[in-house]
């Protein structure tokens, strides 16, 4: 594989790290760059070494998204066959379909009919981002209500979840995470699994998810240089429920902190997990990213 640089702002090249298996990044908003079209993401994607991508689309969020119902989804991945021919990637890109806690007021019936359409779609392979989050000023109750009716329609669909979770800012009693936790305890994670989205928390955060059977999906805030709790974190999560992300276009990796984010950076995502347990003496590098390929194929319903 041909090596592949990135360059920042200043024009600075920064080269890939080279990756010691195929690496994915499960939660990628392919529709939201304003720099590149999601076709050119995914090349660059390709380039680097990427070869699962989790897409996630929200009815709620935006025209072209609520426009993509099971056919449009359909029609969609076609296009890209079509445009990208040769692509393998293509092969392992996913929808992950379902609606933020930012549009819990938009929770129509017309709403809960278009996610039912969508996960008829055999490219949807996932419910997600759903949760809670409050920062917003969505109403809490109705937040909490959306995010139970999306979990109920997780365990009758046989499908995994992608969670979102966000205290307020200062909330030194994480209210956001302990009522969904509460939630995911009374219901009962999916049979097929759950992730925490973009994990930003420290380890005392992390365990009692782990423990109820999340897995935990790390992207761009790991690799930040005062983030030493998300590391931390990273560290304490088992090896088998690790998981890869770059939640792009937002948070991008050092060194390229402070642009749009793409796909193609979960490469620097991958390197500083595999890194940072090491050097912890945790698992190998080799081992690390084998395990985020493994957990990420396992978590989409793929053969490794």
């Amino acid at each position: 594989m041909a090596t592949f640089y990135f360059e920042n702002k200043k024009g600075k090249r920064f080269a890939a790290p080279e990756p010691l298996a195929p690496i994915a990044d499960t939660h990628t908003h392919l529709f939201l760059g304003e720099t590149r079209s999601a076709v050119e993401q995914i090349k660059r994607a390709e380039a680097v070494g990427v070869r699962l991508l989790g897409v996630p689309v929200d009815p709620t969020a935006s025209k072209i998204e609520a426009d993509l119902s099971r056919e449009g989804l359909n029609e969609l991945w076609e296009k890209w066959t079509s445009l990208l021919p040769q692509s393998e990637l293509l092969a392992k890109t996913v929808f992950v379909y379902g609606v933020h806690p930012y549009g819990a007021a938009d929770f129509t019936r017309e709403v809960h009919t278009a996610l039912i359409e969508a996960f008829e779609s055999p490219h949807v392979k996932s419910i997600g981002e759903i949760g809670l989050d409050y920062t917003c000023d969505v109403d809490k109750k109705v937040q909490q209500n959306v995010f139970q009716t999306q979990l109920n329609l997780a365990h009758d669909y046989s499908l995994p979840v992608e969670l979102h979770i966000r205290d307020e800012k200062n909330d030194t009693t994480f209210a956001a995470h302990a009522d969904a936790f509460k939630i995911l305890e009374k219901t009962g994670l999916p049979e097929a699994g759950a992730d925490l989205h973009c994990f930003t928390g420290d380890t005392n955060m992390l365990l009692p998810f782990v423990e109820l059977g999340c897995s935990v999906a790390f992207g761009g805030a790991a690799t930040f240089v005062k983030d030493d709790a998300i590391r931390d974190a990273a560290c304490a999560c088992p090896l088998d429920r690790l998981l890869s992300e770059t939640d792009s276009p937002y948070m991008a990796p050092v060194p390229l902190r402070g642009q749009e984010c793409e796909p193609a950076m979960v490469s620097f995502v991958c390197a500083c997990l595999a890194q940072v347990r090491e050097d912890a003496g945790i698992s190998t590098q080799k081992e690390t990213y084998e395990a985020l390929w493994q957990n990420a194929n396992r978590f989409f319903g793929f053969e490794a």
